[in-house]
């Protein structure tokens, strides 16, 4: 070990040793040595040799003494140990005593020179604080309790006012939680009612454009069918009003016929309408109304047109015979 080092341990025993640094914490103390640079070990050392028990001579000697912290090559730092806290004998107790009796002393003395003027003074504040300090009387205690007593009932009866006027809000407040409460239940279902009349509208309205598109699509097939019904009914109608014209053209030849003989002439002639009778068909214009129609039911058209030529050749008739 180096002479610098020991030097150091040395330094750092002598502090160890110091009674006012003994009386700090170990933490401390070790925290102190470590920061003027000895290591773990040296401040073990320093601390056996602490406790080894070195004379107080020693200790007194050595509070001149350095200590070298580690630095560098070539450059030292030197700290100065602080010196001890010095010790109080029996000379230094016996001098603050003579002090603080001399003190004690002075402040009777002084208190006594003034006692006259602070008794007389006194006696004026007590003329006018004493009654205001003595003992009341029945009355006033009997005043005061019932001004207490009126004071606890005016402050109950604002409690009350005040529980009462609370009852009523509260009360009030449910009333209008209440209200809110079903209005809101109402809204709830007048919502989802509206939610679903919107569903159905949305239904309806899916099934008439379902229905729209498929009438757009039979649309153009019915125009179509009933244009074809329309050209086959005025087909139907322009063969009823050929077979009617060429019927009328036999009737009318057969009207206009120059008279063969009497006996043809009444053979042919099936009846002759008397005044006030119905004309009928002849049978032979039956039959060729059979054989133009190809059996078909003549219509109310070709019935009445028919009626009108049974007439017209009853009348021709009647007019040959006279």
């Amino acid at each position: 070990m180096s002479t610098s080092r020991a030097n150091l341990i040395q330094s750092a025993v002598n502090f160890l040793r110091d009674p006012a640094v003994q009386n700090a914490p170990l933490q401390k103390r070790v925290s102190f040595l470590e920061s003027k640079g000895l290591t773990s070990e040296e401040i073990e050392e320093a601390l056996k040799q602490a406790k080894g028990g070195t004379p107080a001579s020693q200790t007194e000697g050595s509070q001149a003494a350095v200590v070298t912290a580690a630095a560098p090559p070539g450059q030292q730092v030197v700290y100065a140990v602080p010196p001890p806290v010095p010790r109080m004998d029996w000379r230094d107790y016996f001098i603050a005593a003579v002090i603080i009796g001399g003190v004690g002393y002075a402040i009777i003395a002084v208190i006594k020179a003034s006692n006259f003027t602070l008794s007389r003074n006194t006696h004026t504040s007590l003329k006018y604080v004493a009654p205001l300090l003595g003992t009341p009387t029945a009355a006033e205690l009997e005043r005061d309790k019932r001004a207490l007593t009126s004071q606890f009932d005016t402050a109950t009866e604002t409690l009350d006012t005040v529980k009462s006027d609370t009852q009523v809000a509260r009360k009030h407040v449910e009333e209008q939680s209440a209200v809110i409460k079903q209005s809101l239940e109402n809204l709830d279902t007048l919502l989802k009612a509206v939610k679903d009349n919107d569903e159905k509208r949305e239904v309806a309205i899916k099934s008439l454009k379902e229905e729209i598109d498929a009438i757009k699509d039979l649309l153009p097939k019915l125009l179509e069918k009933s244009k074809e019904s329309q050209s086959q009914q005025m087909n139907d109608l322009q063969q009823e009003l050929k077979s009617l014209k060429s019927l009328l053209l036999n009737r009318g030849s057969v009207a206009v016929q120059a008279p063969g003989s009497a006996t043809k002439r009444t053979s042919n002639i099936t009846s002759i309408p008397q005044k006030g009778a119905t004309v009928s068909i002849p049978s032979w214009q039956m039959k060729e109304n059979n054989g133009i129609g190809g059996g078909s039911k003549p219509t109310e058209q070709e019935d009445e047109m028919n009626y009108a030529a049974a007439g017209t050749n009853g009348a021709l008739t009647e007019n040959t015979v006279e």
